[in-house]
């Protein structure tokens, strides 16, 4: 984990899941009593518990896959006319493997028989912030996760090499504190239902991320309101944006993305232009 420390500001970067998983469930002097990881209610969280949520850190986020995956459904329509890359694969110019002794004999080279996956050249960079203020009711914040978990499904089948970055931003009497955490490098393979649960699962901010505050240091616990409202929802720096990464902004109830499936259908194909995803009809 990497941190950086200002005057008036924390950043923490996680290397990965497993690493912010083990932090926030480390060691805190804060009160269990003010600890709302463990006190809210499900309506709020979008789970009965801490230990659920952690459950569901293990297992997956099944309903919001199963959600995600039939969004993707509803744009068939649409992909069946996408000018996809081509794939398939390509001869090695060398091979090893079995030595065929007949063809050996006859001139005919092994490399004749042995083929390697094109490698796709194409990258994606998706940030999810993921803070949501109190008003914002868990069907929209697992909305915004679902079309953003659909937009990763549609890229990767497309070829396209998918890095997910998910970051949250707060601040509080002019303090500023953002963890981001990388869930998936271009290279990396990840369980989708794994990935559903960071983007799409309300209880992964309302349950996870407030333990996660809940380990700060004390003085930025009572900066930020750890305990009470637990900051003002804030959009991440401009550093950590990259000028090709599409980033989807912190939760805002009134957005109409996020509540009607047509408006979120129009987002999906407008951010997929950006990626050179033409759709037709």
């Amino acid at each position: 984990m990497q941190v950086k420390d200002e005057a008036n500001k924390t950043k923490r970067y996680f290397d990965n899941v497993a690493e912010y998983y083990t932090w926030s469930l480390g060691p805190t002097d804060m009160l269990e009593s003010r600890m709302q990881s463990i006190g809210n209610t499900a309506s709020f969280a979008g789970s009965d518990s801490l230990d659920e949520t952690k459950e569901r850190y293990t297992k997956g986020y099944r309903k919001g896959l199963d959600k995600a995956r039939e969004l993707s459904m509803k744009l068939t329509t649409f992909l069946r006319t996408v000018k996809s890359m081509k794939r398939g694969y390509k001869p090695q110019r060398y091979a090893g493997g079995n030595f065929l002794l007949d063809n050996y004999c006859k001139g005919i080279p092994e490399v004749c028989n042995v083929v390697s996956p094109v490698e796709s050249k194409k990258f994606a960079s998706i940030i999810l912030n993921g803070t949501a203020s109190c008003g914002v009711q868990p069907p929209v914040m697992e909305k915004r996760g679902v079309a953003v978990l659909a937009l990763v499904d549609i890229l990767q089948l497309h070829g396209y090499r998918v890095a997910v970055r998910l970051a949250y931003a707060v601040s509080g009497h002019g303090y500023y504190l953002q963890h981001m955490v990388n869930l998936k490098a271009f290279e990396q393979t990840v369980e989708m239902d794994r990935l559903a649960f960071f983007l799409s699962d309300p209880s992964a901010f309302r349950r996870l991320q407030f333990a996660t505050m809940e380990r700060e240091k004390s003085n930025v616990r009572t900066k930020i309101d750890i305990g009470g409202s637990y900051g003002t929802p804030k959009e991440i720096e401009k550093e950590d944006i990259g000028e090709k990464d599409i980033y989807i902004g912190c939760a805002s109830w009134h957005l109409p993305a996020w509540r009607d499936l047509e408006d979120t259908k129009k987002w999906l194909v407008e951010t997929l232009r950006r990626y050179g995803v033409e759709f037709h009809g």
